[in-house]
């Protein structure tokens, strides 16, 4: 994942552990309680003992589904200061702005 400030940093196992990356509509829900993480996904070196397995899972708002903070978090204010988007609109931005497509 990629750390604010300390740039891009392994995400080391731990048994029985679970790691979620979660989305920018997420983190605005949850008005930064749960935030967004920008992350990559890399082969493991070769002397990792362990195989690293991942399960991939996309899920989205309807496109007309208003984003917005739905509970109190360390970020609700610039969130609702931001205003509301429509889930649809949100995503097309993104893609727009990362020529993602």
């Amino acid at each position: 994942m990629k750390h604010p400030k300390l740039g891009w940093m392994d995400v080391g196992h731990v048994d029985g552990g679970l790691v979620v990356n979660t989305g920018l509509q997420l983190e605005m829900w949850t008005a930064g309680t749960l935030p967004a993480t920008l992350h990559r996904v890399l082969a493991p070196p070769v002397e990792r003992e362990r195989a690293r397995q991942s399960l991939v899972y996309f899920i989205g708002a309807e496109e007309d589904a208003l984003v917005q903070p739905a509970m109190d978090g360390p970020r609700r204010a610039e969130f609702e200061e931001r205003g509301a988007v429509r889930s649809g609109e949100h995503i097309r931005a993104l893609l727009e702005e990362t020529k993602f497509y």
